[in-house]
């Protein structure tokens, strides 16, 4: 029981608590409510000391000490993309030892080592030999079956079932698979975003009947929302994993449901449709209709792809199909409502077949926290406001029914809403919708931010709470409370920002946006007066062709900050007072990525793909793909870069190839520059390996940073961390003679 300042005052006798209130200044209630203060710091750490024997509830700086107990080899901490290896390894460690050797353990091991969802596979299981009479083994054909489609998908990967001759190179050295001692272990990096209830969006034109899940009509696979294995002992298969839909699996597992239906007796046992799906499609047909969810018997697996030079000419499903009952009889017309391709994000109705509005709940493959997404950034916004507190809150949706004062139809309403308000606010205006919002604020719509005020645009829902002491189901949206998580809103349209702050000011406005992805120029145009005082691009996607970032004459104030965000270049006109770029990329579609050449710029884990021209340079475990330029050498530093030839940047530290190059004769070092290069999985922003270094790029590079990381905005990921983790616990868990080597899926 704990020993507040009510309860140990109520133990000590009665006529010392009367004389104490006799005497009418309470000297002794004082001197409780001290003693008090200190039972309660001894009680907490009481609890705390209790709570660090156990490795599920100690303090980080406990688990090394309890591994320790167990001789375990600690791995690196990489607690980055929500992983905990070290907890998890630790907490494992006696289960793992009774099970050494075993498949699922491997399995286990490496996932809690790296936080990749992992699955082995044993390769000389899948070699074709001659089979012996007496050690015969069923379901190992000597060839591949090329009328099975569906398995035909999983070739070369994780799950393959097709036989293989035997190749000699090493699995570690990543130079062969199908070897007798060989364990190949595939990971996948990547991780599923799970997008909520997403408003689809029509194809352009307005095509009735067809629709893009993506709200910018791009087409972007879907990926599984793995399910979680029942336990250690067990393997991982297909549905454990974070991979790209198969559309042959999911049409197979389709049609036999509806086969089920159609013979009358219950549905096979589900792969992918069981009580988490991967996907979800509700649908209402006319505007007065409820908005209910389409049965996935009632989905169809299509190829949407466009038939002619017309982007939006697709195929539509039928509106049935017909099963044969095995039994006999005649054949039974199930309904198709809603047809699907996972391939390319599309979706399309039965010709002649409208909707008044269709959503879908499915996920998205992304690598981490960079960019918009609908992970959790609550302690991101809680940053941004520090200890100011909201004066005004609205949020923005079509879900709910706008009151045209707390919540907006539109981003238009809300920002005419602040634009209203007197200097000096602090505004939250939430977009708490999966949806595509059009709205261009330009001109005379623009987004004023006058002295003193703080606007907030952002990601984020508005949860409402119990009256406390009210009628029963009465709720009130408190100023200050949202959830910045499962969200990832589109504003379609150009942004201009302006700041209206007069000449002198000390407290110019200052603007945010947060977990948006915007299709459109972002603009801070001429200040009348101090001009912007704060910018802030916080979690933010821009693809490159957009626009990206014009900063306008009259903004010495402002300070430009970029915090875990996707754009496209920047430029300033004039005199800026700092830029700030944090796990950042940078795309310059093609040309210039930042022209700031009045301005000082401080990057950290940045990624710049194009020429890069700045006034003062600071930057660290940064990527320069271009040729940069610093107008001031004798200012700033560059350590644990790769910084492009031909550019010039104040004094380098540790950068690449400059590092590589020292003490190299001349005649050898066009092969070095030529092999010192930054490769990147892809440079498609649709991709979600976007500007992430690609296995083929150079450790100088891949593991270049100052903590051993990558260079560049995913370095947080810690991906050569991770590797080492793994290959430092397959020491102790792998059987003797056995090797094991990652294959990393995504």
């Amino acid at each position: 029981m704990a020993l507040d300042e009510k309860r140990i005052y109520e133990l000590l006798p009665a006529i010392h608590r009367l004389r104490d209130a006799e005497s009418g200044g309470g000297a002794l209630e004082d001197l409780i409510r001290v003693i008090a203060k200190q039972a309660e710091a001894m009680e907490d750490d009481i609890a705390a000391r209790y709570a660090n024997w156990f490795i599920e509830t100690c303090d980080p700086w406990v688990v090394p000490y309890i591994a320790d107990l167990l001789d375990v080899r600690l791995t690196n901490d990489v607690t980055a993309n929500r992983a905990l290896p070290q907890r998890a390894y630790v907490a494992n460690t006696l289960a793992y030892r009774r099970r050494k050797g075993t498949v699922p353990v491997i399995e286990e091991v490496v996932r809690d080592t790296t936080g990749w969802i992992t699955t082995a596979a044993e390769h000389f299981l899948d070699l074709s030999v001659t089979a012996h009479m007496n050690h015969v083994r069923h379901g190992y054909p000597g060839t591949l079956d090329l009328r099975d489609a569906a398995a035909l998908e999983l070739t070369d990967g994780a799950f393959d079932p097709g036989p293989r001759m035997a190749e000699m190179g090493r699995i570690t050295a990543g130079k062969g698979r199908y070897n007798i001692p060989n364990i190949g272990l595939f990971v996948w990096k990547a991780e599923a975003f799970p997008l909520a209830h997403v408003l689809v969006r029509d194809t352009d034109g307005g095509v009735a009947g067809r629709a893009h899940l993506d709200p910018l009509r791009r087409d972007i696979p879907l990926a599984n929302t793995p399910e979680a294995e029942r336990g250690i002992e067990s393997l991982t298969r297909e549905e454990h994993t974070p991979g790209l839909l198969r559309p042959m699996a999911l049409h197979a597992e389709l049609d036999m449901r509806r086969q089920a239906i159609a013979d009358g007796r219950p549905a096979p046992t589900p792969q992918f449709f069981t009580a988490q799906p991967p996907f979800r499609i509700w649908v209402r047909p006319t505007a007065a209709d409820p908005l209910t969810e389409v049965p996935v018997e009632e989905v169809a697996i299509c190829h949407l792809g466009d038939l002619s030079a017309d982007p939006t000419d697709w195929r539509r499903p039928p509106p049935s199909l017909d099963y044969q009952p095995v039994g006999g009889g005649p054949s039974v017309a199930l309904p198709i409502r809603v047809g699907i391709d996972v391939e390319r994000g599309r979706l399309a109705l039965p010709a002649g077949d409208t909707a008044a509005e269709i959503r879908v709940s499915h996920a998205t493959l992304g690598l981490g926290d960079l960019g918009g997404g609908p992970y959790d950034r609550s302690e991101a916004l809680q940053d941004i406001f520090g200890a100011r507190s909201i004066d005004w809150q609205v949020m923005v949706t079509r879900a709910e029914a706008a009151d045209n004062t707390t919540i907006f139809a539109t981003l238009h309403e809300a920002v005419a809403a602040w634009n209203a308000l007197p200097a000096g606010q602090v505004g939250l205006i939430c977009m708490a919708e999966n949806a595509a919002f059009e709205d261009t604020l330009t001109g005379a719509d623009r987004i004023e931010l006058p002295e003193g005020s703080l606007l907030v645009i952002a990601a984020a829902g508005w949860p409402d709470v119990p009256v406390e002491g009210g009628a029963p189901g009465q709720t009130v949206r408190p100023l200050g409370l949202y959830d910045a998580s499962g969200l990832r809103p589109c504003v379609i349209g150009d942004l201009e920002v302006i700041g209206t702050a007069p000449g002198g000011s000390d407290t110019p406005g200052e603007f945010v946006l947060n977990g948006l992805l915007l299709d459109g120029a972002l603009a801070v145009l001429d200040g009348p007066g101090a001009g912007l005082g704060m910018l802030m691009l916080d979690h933010l996607t821009q693809p490159p062709e957009a626009g990206g970032l014009a900063i306008g004459l009259d903004n010495e104030a402002l300070e430009l900050v970029l915090c875990r965000a996707r754009i496209g270049p920047l430029s300033a006109m004039d005199d800026i007072a700092a830029c700030e770029i944090t796990e950042s990329i940078i795309d310059g579609d093609g040309g210039a990525a930042i022209d700031l050449q009045d301005a000082q710029v401080r990057m950290e884990r940045a990624t710049c793909i194009g020429a890069v021209t700045v006034e003062r340079c600071h930057a660290s475990n940064s990527i320069f793909t271009d040729v940069a330029l610093a107008r001031r050498l004798q200012e700033g530093c560059v350590r644990f870069c790769y910084v492009a030839p031909g550019s010039s940047l104040p004094r380098r530290y540790r950068c690449q190839p400059d590092l590589a190059l020292d003490d190299v004769p001349a005649a050898q070092q066009p092969a070095i520059l030529a092999r010192i290069v930054p490769s990147f999985g892809a440079l498609d922003p649709v991709h979600y390996a976007y500007a992430l270094p690609g296995l083929r790029t150079p450790p100088e590079i891949a593991a270049g940073a100052d903590d051993g990381a990558g260079m560049g905005a995913w370095g947080f990921l810690a991906l050569p961390q991770r590797r080492a983790n793994a290959r430092r616990a397959l020491d102790e868990y792998l059987r003797f003679g056995l090797e094991a080597g990652l294959i990393e899926v995504t």
